[in-house]
């Protein structure tokens, strides 16, 4: 990995520099060591007792390495909280070196030469090299090696130009092994680890420190270019240039990765962007080279987000993303500002920005639906529509919306706009499509303002005629049959007027239904006695049929018209048919209750 740092330029008295700090503590991206000299990583000595070690590596960073870029020598002994770089190899220079920042052993209690009370603590510093020419207002480059087959890192210290980004000749190196240990204990994944830079300062000798990320070495090299397509005029857009309102635009973002030589991959990137300024926007894919391709879903509160579901390497190296929309209209020229995406992943980022263009003040109708773009109506309902004619997302005066009719097509049958009743009121047209002149199931209503030379989009509407539904329209919760006297001789005891039962069928003529009863739970009385005998339905006198748990058919019928309701009674009396309850010869006396089960079915 390769990084550019500034220290600032106040030399020996900047304080107090940065370090580069992998780590897996319990905290992730969010764990951060103290101030002072502790650089955001190392632990705060609060007390200068003996035997604070662990208490001090408690406060640094869990689990973590750290190679330190110390541009102010913190070696003070009076100075409770300042004297980490009191060791001789650290104590005249600022310095270049490791350390583990929560190992409790890297902390040293050092107690003051003819004084018997204990000391201050001083960090262990391991490779401990002057930091030559650090705060001196310039630019330092670091490149740092990760070999994990011999599990050491190399750094290069100023081995680039900051003014010609030409190698060096002379800078200075180290190589050393990395305790793995500290960052790894106890984790699942032994190879991913968190990685950042911290940093601090003070209020004496401050320095504004800085860091840029310069490269990753073992990424590979990734290509990156933005276009701006006119795919109307068949043409690119450069900065500057003028659109047509109503022209297809096409942003065009393309990623080529070449890996080195261990092909690493470059992670999935996800997409944030607004939705450029001046674009109704249509449609938005990632293709890949391997011909594969994501689509983009729609904006959410003006912005575009999304993760591509592949990753790039070296068979699969390119991708291309595209964002397509309209220019929209403006009243006069206008010009749409640079749209800025930005890319980034687990091992790369980068901000890719679009030109500037101006659109061409002008007409650019555009039919807007104010309903559903799907309406569901029932067989007998009409479906009313509304639709405005606009320039754009600007409004159109009504003696503009007149000059272009509307044209009129349903199920690819063209239609006048009389026959729906169609009337224009300033910029909106409202229809009424009446139900006869819509089929069962789908119809498909198109609808376009033109006036032969310039036309507006081709507006899709779907009307779904639902096929009418077969529904009781009234089911009585209680129904009851006579009493009657026990003669020692079998009873049949009709129905009282309670039986207030009707079915509607909206599903037009020749529509076959059929209604069944059956006895769900049988006959009896509150303390469980059962009746002896069962409800009977009697059809054409004596022909009895039994309404047992399987059921027995009561009405068998055939509509006559687009909708209509019958009524159990009246279809009874009409196939003289009866629904009595039969009471045993042996029957006992008492109040009978039980259930009685409705089924109705479409018999077509």
């Amino acid at each position: 990995m390769g990084f550019w740092f500034y220290f600032g330029n106040k030399g020996d008295a900047a304080g107090e520099g940065m370090a580069f700090v992998v780590q897996n503590s319990p905290d992730k991206d969010q764990t951060l060591g103290l101030s002072g000299q502790s650089l955001g990583v190392w632990g705060l000595v609060s007390d200068g007792g003996q035997n604070k070690a662990a208490d001090i590596a408690r406060t640094a960073i869990q689990k973590s390495w750290a190679l330190e870029l110390d541009t102010h020598v913190d070696a003070d002994y009076r100075n409770l909280t300042g004297y980490f770089d009191g060791a001789r190899a650290t104590r005249n220079n600022p310095h270049i070196a490791y350390a583990s920042p929560a190992d409790k052993d890297y902390y040293i209690n050092v107690p003051e030469a003819g004084v018997s009370r204990s000391g201050n603590y001083t960090l262990q510093h391991y490779h401990a090299n002057p930091l030559v020419h650090g705060a001196d207002g310039n630019w330092h480059h670091l490149t740092m090696m990760w070999h994990p087959a011999r599990e050491y890192l190399e750094y290069y210290y100023d081995d680039i130009d900051p003014v010609t980004n030409e190698q060096r000749e002379w800078f200075n190196s180290d190589s050393f092994h990395v305790k793995k240990d500290d960052i790894t204990a106890g984790e699942q994944d032994l190879t991913k680890v968190f990685w950042g830079i911290t940093g601090s300062t003070g209020p004496f000798n401050a320095s504004n420190n800085l860091v840029m990320i310069d490269h990753s070495s073992s990424l590979g090299k990734v290509t990156t270019a933005v276009h701006l397509d006119n795919k109307t005029q068949q043409r690119e857009v450069m900065a500057g240039d003028k659109v047509a309102a109503g022209d297809q635009l096409t942003y065009r973002y393309e990623f080529d990765y070449q890996p080195t030589e261990d092909e690493q991959a470059l992670a999935p990137l996800t997409m944030t962007m607004p939705v450029p300024e001046g674009l109704a926007m249509s449609q938005g894919r990632v293709a890949y080279d391997d011909h594969t391709e994501d689509q983009i879903g729609s904006p959410q509160d003006g912005q575009l987000k999304m993760t591509w579901s592949k990753s790039l390497t070296q068979k699969r190296h390119h991708a291309t993303v595209t964002l397509t929309g309209r220019a929209l209209p403006a009243q006069q020229t206008t010009t749409r500002p640079a749209a800025i995406a930005n890319f980034y992943g687990d091992n790369y980022q980068t901000s890719l920005k679009a030109p500037e263009y101006q659109v061409a003040g002008g007409l650019y109708l555009q039919l807007k639906n104010l309903g559903d773009d799907v309406q569901v109506v029932k067989r007998h309902e009409a479906a009313t529509v509304k639709v405005r004619l606009q320039n754009g997302d600007l409004p159109l005066e009504p003696a503009v919306v007149a000059q272009y009719p509307l044209h009129i097509k349903l199920n690819g049958a063209v239609h006048s706009l009389a026959e729906f009743d169609g009337q224009l009121s300033g910029d909106t047209y409202q229809l009424r499509l009446p139900g006869k002149v819509l089929h069962e199931g789908e119809n498909t209503l198109e609808l376009q303002a033109t006036d032969g030379d310039k036309q507006s989009n081709n507006l899709s509407i779907s009307l779904v005629q639902s096929p009418g539904t077969l529904s009781f329209e009234q089911v009585p919760q209680q129904v009851s049959f006579a009493s009657g006297t026990l003669t020692g001789q079998k009873l049949e005891l009709g129905r009282n007027h309670d039986w207030q039962l009707a079915v509607r069928d909206e599903r037009g003529p020749q529509k076959h239904w059929r209604l069944q009863v059956a006895l769900h739970e049988d006959f009896m009385t509150d303390t469980h006695r059962e009746l002896r005998g069962q409800p009977i339905v009697i059809k054409s006198g004596a022909l009895q049929q039994p309404v047992d748990p399987e059921g027995a058919t009561v009405i068998d019928k055939q509509s006559q018209s687009d909708s209509e309701v019958t009524w159990l009674e009246d279809e009874l009396k009409k196939e003289k048919m009866d629904i009595l309850l039969a009471v045993a010869a042996d029957a006992l006396h008492g109040q009978y209750s039980g259930t009685l089960q409705w089924t109705l079915t479409n018999a077509e």
